[in-house]
């Protein structure tokens, strides 16, 4: 006699694949909406919209209005203004392609000349490689090998240990 059910678990393994992918939908659509966040962010900025509430900046509006700690308004205001002269970065973020965390720390790098190799480097990676933290200060890491490779010879590379 044949079992139709399959194996025992199939029917659980296959509802929680359809919950991850259910998840990661939602993960996508919540990148897209942050993209569009710090493209408001990124217009009241560079209109001062922030100056008409008397404000002292844009971060400090944030803070304000949207209730976020003044280095959270600082770090989206950042990113904002990044995104601006990072084209394909911004493009995959609004597409959901790229997640905000992998956006954030490609940010902190990226120049017009390394930011198609960095958001390659960021598509094939996992969020925990574009970051790691040590002695307190947290910087790019895995993404950022190409951006130090083509720093001029002149400039001494940081040594890890």
């Amino acid at each position: 006699m044949v079992n139709v059910m399959g194996r025992p678990g199939d029917v659980k393994r296959a509802a929680m694949r359809a919950l991850g992918d259910q998840i990661a939908e939602e993960a996508a659509h919540f990148d897209a909406a942050m993209h569009r966040l710090l493209t408001h962010i990124r217009e009241f900025d560079a209109a001062i919209g922030w100056g008409h509430a008397g404000a002292q900046s844009c971060a400090h509006w944030l803070s304000w209005r949207v209730g976020w700690t003044l280095g959270t308004g600082r770090e989206h205001v950042r990113v904002a203004r990044r995104l601006g002269e990072l084209p394909r970065v911004d493009e995959a973020l609004r597409l959901g392609k790229l997640s905000y965390a992998k956006a954030r720390a490609i940010t902190r790098v990226a120049s017009a000349a390394t930011e198609e190799l960095l958001l390659g480097h960021a598509f094939v990676s996992t969020g925990a490689c574009g970051r790691s933290t040590r002695s307190g200060r947290s910087r790019a890491a895995t993404w950022t090998t190409a951006w130090y490779a083509s720093r001029p010879r002149s400039v001494p590379r940081r040594r890890r240990w």
